[in-house]
């Protein structure tokens, strides 16, 4: 599939009307429920016009072409029943994209399939996966590790230790979805498909986490040797004979490729938010009075009684409640990237941030743009009640505290060195809200889960 980017922004299609389903296939059953389902329609139209326009606004888009539809169609067949009708589609990376922040190619090509899922699932909790010190191979160290598969894939940890017990600088993120972000870190713009992130953890010694590098040919040894591997390696790959196995050698893309292909089947769009959007849920789902007023002023629809709009949706937007993703939807292929400084440090009175947590940008970067520091991704918020703490590194407890923060227009206005010079400006106005208006708020966030 070759897809070029001109760079330019294109009209996404019209807005996503929620009665009128013939060309988004949304079913609302929205016709004659009452007043109430009436009235939830009508506020759900309006959460997903403001879908449409994060898509109008901060996407670069891409008609796909006939033959490129029907490759993409090929490719998420195996998702087909996560996927809500209607909803975007995750864009399986092909190295054709043409823009600076996604989809290089790749040694070895992606694809989907049943088999590289399961073959994925498996690797995802092998704890031979994993070399440390102490234990070598025997170290009970896994991706699950740090993305339980219980829950939503989040340790409940400020930061993560590595296999020997090194701290990771980054607050561990969920897995769902993760298959539309275009950013899979909270600041690396480097490795934008998972083929390629799944390399950091696995192979990175800055800091280690699973510690396999320098041990490529003995990791596939150990898998070609266990009897289930094999099986698996066979229907992932279509792998014939002993000999075709025993020829992957070193080869550590088969890792990689499967690892991808498991994230990429963690798809939720089946939380109270989506039944909400897509008029299915039952009565006793319904939002109630105070998620509705939650909803309402996430959206901006209704000022604080302290006269603000909240600019929430402004950066959490879109089907991700994120400005960083990538996906096709109704045959166009869409992609966005932003980063931003919310004002959580300012160590030196100037704007700094901790040594080694100072954002996207290199340390060359930033002595030609110092306005980049602290500037990280805006995370996807489904299921953001299930995945605390929150922040880039973790450093703020709950959502009330995340609340307070934002209302300070960033914690550090709070500290003796004061706000942080180069915060967001939609961040750094602040905002006063009272204590029911934040309980709607963190009510309304917590229907982004099932």
């Amino acid at each position: 599939m070759k897809l070029t980017f001109r760079g330019a922004r294109v009209s996404a299609g019209p807005p996503l009307f929620l009665c009128f389903a013939a060309s988004l296939a949304f079913t609302t059953g929205c016709g004659d429920q009452g007043a109430g389902a009436s009235d939830d329609a009508a506020l759900a139209q309006r959460v997903i016009e403001s879908f449409a326009e994060t898509e109008r606004m901060q996407a670069h888009v891409q008609l796909l072409t006939p033959s490129q539809r029907e490759e993409h169609e090929a490719s998420v067949s195996v998702l087909r029943d996560k996927i809500p009708n209607g909803y975007p589609e995750p864009l399986l990376p092909t190295g054709a994209l043409g823009v600076a922040n996604g989809d290089f190619r790749l040694a070895r090509a992606p694809f989907l399939s049943a088999p590289l899922i399961a073959l994925g699932q498996s690797l995802f909790s092998e704890t031979r996966l994993s070399f440390s010190h102490e234990k070598g191979f025997a170290s009970d160290f896994s991706c699950a590790t740090c993305h339980p598969t219980r829950g939503a894939f989040v340790d409940g940890k400020k930061l993560s230790r590595g296999v020997d017990g090194a701290s990771t600088r980054r607050n561990t993120p969920t897995l769902f979805n993760v298959a539309y972000n275009s950013t899979l870190t909270w600041a690396n713009r480097v490795f934008p498909v998972l083929e390629m992130q799944a390399k950091i953890p696995l192979f990175g010694n800055d800091p280690v986490e699973m510690g396999l590098r320098g041990k490529e040919a003995d990791v596939m040894a150990i898998l070609r040797a266990d009897r289930g591997y094999r099986a698996l390696l066979s229907a992932a790959y279509g792998l014939k004979s002993d000999e075709q196995i025993d020829a992957l050698g070193a080869d550590y893309t088969y890792i990689t490729t499967a690892l991808a292909a498991y994230q990429r089947s963690l798809i939720r769009f089946d939380t109270k938010f989506d039944r909400f959007l897509l008029g299915s849920a039952r009565e006793d789902e319904r939002f109630d009075a105070l998620e509705t007023r939650g909803l309402r002023l996430f959206y901006g629809f209704d000022a604080l009684a302290s006269g603000t709009n909240l600019p929430c949706a402004q950066c959490h937007s879109g089907y991700l409640l994120s400005d960083s993703f990538r996906y096709v939807r109704d045959g166009k292929a869409f992609s966005a990237q932003a980063f931003h400084n919310t004002g959580l440090y300012n160590v030196d009175g100037r704007g700094a941030y901790p040594l080694g947590n100072t954002g996207f940008a290199t340390a060359d970067e930033l002595k030609r743009h110092p306005e980049w520091m602290g500037r990280f991704r805006t995370p996807p918020l489904r299921f953001v009640a299930a995945t605390a703490p929150y922040g880039h590194d973790g450093s703020l407890p709950d959502l009330n505290a995340v609340v307070s923060h934002y209302a300070a227009g960033g914690r550090a206005t709070l500290g003796k060195t004061g706000a942080n010079p180069f915060t967001d400006e939609r961040v750094k106005r602040g905002f006063v809200i009272a204590d029911e208006e934040s309980e709607a708020l963190i009510a309304f966030l917590k229907t982004l889960g099932p």
